[in-house]
């Protein structure tokens, strides 16, 4: 408990001689009261540090996002019954809602960082009339479970690959397989 008392007073005086309190911790609504600033933050540290031992252990190079995040892509309705495991799919997430992969997750309960809303379309344009847009699904192309195409864009999202879009006349006309749809 000394060591404590002596470590947040050594805290706060970091925080006055360097002006965080001025700097990080003043706000307009609060710009006359003092909001302490840094110990809140090394406690918070604190906890992290504390919730990725019980987690993954003491070894650092085991604390990886994907570990505890993951993407969740229901099927509804089949998503709250027993066939859950049949329809839903899960991915690796690798951002939080202040990302560009963005994910956000809600905490419905302790340690529950799945993420229940993401963008699911990544498309790449250049604007450039030799290239050609780039794209990206989060699962598949079909919402049949049966199909080949349900899930089979899942790890190429997951990698960050991408599946180019051939357009115009002539690229098409060099396309080995092709799908020719008539009225």
């Amino acid at each position: 408990v000394l060591f404590e008392h002596f470590l947040y007073k050594k805290i706060e005086q970091i925080e006055k001689d360097m002006g965080l309190q001025e700097h990080w911790c003043q706000n307009t609504p609060n710009k006359n009261e003092h909001v302490p600033c840094v110990q809140p933050l090394v406690l918070a540290f604190e906890q992290a540090i504390t919730e990725l031992n019980q987690l993954f252990g003491e070894n650092y190079n085991e604390w990886q996002w994907h570990r505890v995040s993951a993407k969740v892509l229901p099927q509804l309705p089949f998503s709250k019954t027993p066939l859950r495991n049949i329809f839903e799919r899960k991915s690796i997430n690798g951002g939080n809602r202040r990302t560009i992969n963005v994910g956000s997750f809600y905490m419905r309960q302790a340690r529950d960082y799945m993420s229940t809303q993401a963008s699911n379309l990544r498309f790449l344009v250049e604007l450039d009339e030799k290239s050609y847009p780039l794209f990206m699904l989060d699962s598949g192309q079909s919402g049949n479970v049966f199909s080949k195409h349900y899930d089979d864009m899942l790890r190429m999202h997951e990698k960050g690959e991408y599946i180019e879009v051939v357009t115009g006349q002539d690229a098409l006309k060099n396309l080995t397989n092709k799908i020719v749809l008539r009225n």
